[in-house]
């Protein structure tokens, strides 16, 4: 869950589609690092987009892309599940268009993804929440978890918004 200065967004995580990604994930909310993090980036025009959190931007400037564990910065693999495959696909972006339908997890509205640079194998921390469906990153990015309430308050996030905390909590 992320409470926002916004109000609450509550999240389903997909552990057993994306177990690499949601495993990070939780990870780095269990240590704290998206608590008192900005929404960096926010996306609605020409169309709503996405809105991007997690970045290395805070409160009082702290950097939390750093893993305690190795004091370095701490990289996962693409991870991407198709429903014909018992295990995920790694560090392999998905294009036939064959495979794009047979993709588990898809970027629909309000649907959690993994931010990442150019390199395939870069996902760290930053997340996005999908404003709209976006086919067109299909198995180019790795999904693992959706808003499951909160979806309003998601729509009002503008950049400079901020996560007050980031907790798990189980159902």
């Amino acid at each position: 869950m992320f409470i926002t200065n916004k109000g609450n967004i509550k999240l389903e995580l997909y552990g057993k589609l994306a177990p690499i990604t949601v495993g990070n994930f939780i990870d780095f909310i269990e240590k704290g690092s998206y608590n008192k993090t900005i929404f960096n980036r926010v996306i609605k025009k020409p169309y709503p987009f996405i809105i991007r959190g997690g970045g290395n931007t805070s409160i009082g400037n702290q950097n939390k892309f750093i893993d305690t564990k190795i004091k370095d910065k701490r990289y996962i693999p693409l991870e991407i599940k198709l429903k014909t495959s018992n295990l995920p696909i790694y560090g392999k972006e998905i294009d036939e268009p064959s495979q794009i339908n047979n993709i588990e997890l898809k970027h629909k509205r309000s649907y959690l993804s993994m931010a990442r640079s150019k390199a395939l194998n870069s996902a760290s921390l930053q997340f996005y929440i999908l404003l709209k469906s976006l086919p067109e990153l299909d198995g180019r990015y790795a999904v693992f978890g959706k808003v499951i309430s909160g979806m309003n308050i998601v729509d009002t996030i503008q950049e400079e918004d901020f996560i007050v905390e980031a907790k798990r909590v189980d159902s």
